[in-house]
């Protein structure tokens, strides 16, 4: 009877097992699952194609205390990278991510900033003159007020869309923030490349944005699981 008894035991625990085994495996091939990146996903990756950069002198005489020289100069990119990303809303992240641009050689570092909405951006002045970060865009219209040398003044991006960036003492900075509902985004590197991991397998929906363009482009690639999807967008052919 005892001998019965275990052998019964046995064979149960072994089901259990089994059906255990089973569950760890299909929950592995769910979405989101291990980190949040999909089990079944691919990268798209690419270049996208701008006009060459040409670069606008600007001088720069004293203005406020704490500037320095009355004759400085810097040379301000007039062309921007281009921001890349996949059409898909995601919850934000918590705790909210922080991001940086800085104030550095009379410009804005880097120039093009992409980010999820709810994420706090630092903006550190890294010159030896007083600036003003400041924009009028309907996205977030903020003023951060004059701040001196190794001073930094932050704001929380709440919604998604376009923040065009100015300094109220140096007309000739601008900047972009690109707000998403994404996390899956990247900006072109200054070749123009860029890599996109962790996109769901799959039809996907895939955006560009450019300062040039005046509505973003949207292309649709077939991502395989495990595998590369590539996009190339030549806007330098299309006069931008």
């Amino acid at each position: 009877m005892r001998t019965r008894g275990v052998a019964a035991l046995a064979s149960g625990l072994a089901v259990a097992a089994f059906a255990a085994a089973g569950w760890i495996a299909a929950r592995a091939q769910e979405p989101g699952a291990g980190g949040g990146r999909p089990a079944a996903s691919g990268t798209v990756r690419g270049r996208v194609q701008v006009p060459a950069p040409t670069k606008k002198k600007a001088r720069v005489s004293v203005r406020y205390p704490g500037e320095r020289g009355a004759a400085q100069k810097t040379d301000q990119p007039t062309q921007f990278a281009a921001v890349v990303y996949i059409r898909e809303k995601l919850p934000a992240p918590t705790p909210a991510p922080v991001g940086r641009m800085e104030n550095k050689g009379l410009t804005f570092v880097p120039a093009v900033l992409a980010i999820q909405v709810g994420t706090t951006v630092e903006f550190p002045n890294r010159d030896d003159v007083y600036h003003n970060v400041l924009s009028y865009s309907s996205t977030k219209r903020f003023d951060l007020g004059r701040y001196p040398t190794d001073e930094k003044r932050s704001v929380t991006f709440d919604k998604p869309g376009v923040v065009r960036l100015a300094c109220e003492i140096h007309e000739h900075m601008r900047g972009y923030i690109v707000v998403l509902e994404t996390s899956r985004f990247a900006v072109t590197r200054e070749d123009g490349t860029f890599e996109i991991p962790g996109v769901p397998a799959g039809r996907q929906r895939v955006a560009v944005w450019h300062e040039k363009l005046s509505e973003e482009r949207v292309e649709e690639l077939e991502v395989p699981a495990g595998g590369e999807a590539t996009l190339s967008v030549n806007l330098a052919a299309e006069g931008g």
